[in-house]
């Protein structure tokens, strides 16, 4: 996580939970679109598995939910598939990791689906959803997860992060 810029108290919490080893079952990263809440949810997998496969998407231990189809919703095969790969054992790792990209995208049967799983966590397993609007979720949904809220990062925290590790003038 350290090669990520802004949300440096998500950053410093996210590294306490692995030092700690308190990682729980489900977290939710939400904050307005582009301020890198799922790129803060590979880097944070990639930390807790000690794996850089992660990042590249080769992991056998992760699984990425995206909406899907002419509705870009969540459907509820989808979530049947997540929820039947949450109680199968983990491949290679300790623990296995969900990615639910864009979560407040569920039909409410597949919400409904999930909630299940969030109340009866499964043992070596870590969902983690990503919303930009949490509203939309199911309110016993947001109750069962640990909430990390991610912000925009100040053009002039981006624009030193450009010139000082890709070379770039500040005029460009």
């Amino acid at each position: 996580m350290k090669n990520l810029i802004g949300n440096e108290r998500a950053k410093e919490y996210l590294s306490s939970l692995i030092d700690q080893e308190r990682v729980g079952n489900s977290l939710l990263f939400s904050g307005p679109k582009g301020v890198g809440k799922s790129c803060f949810a590979r880097a944070f997998t990639e930390l807790l598995l000690k794996d850089s496969r992660v990042v590249s998407g080769k992991h056998p231990d992760v699984h990425l939910y995206r909406p899907e189809g002419k509705t870009g919703m969540h459907s509820i095969s989808s979530m049947r598939s997540l929820i039947k790969e949450v109680y199968l054992p983990p491949y290679e790792t300790e623990i296995k990791v969900m990615i639910i990209e864009d979560a407040d995208r569920m039909m409410a049967v597949s919400a409904n689906a999930l909630l299940k799983t969030l109340e009866e966590p499964a043992k070596k397993t870590l969902i983690i959803l990503i919303s930009e609007r949490t509203e939309s979720l199911l309110p016993t949904i947001l109750s069962r997860c640990c909430r990390l809220r991610f912000s925009p990062i100040p053009e002039e925290e981006i624009e030193n992060y450009l010139i000082q590790k890709h070379g770039m003038e500040r005029e460009e």
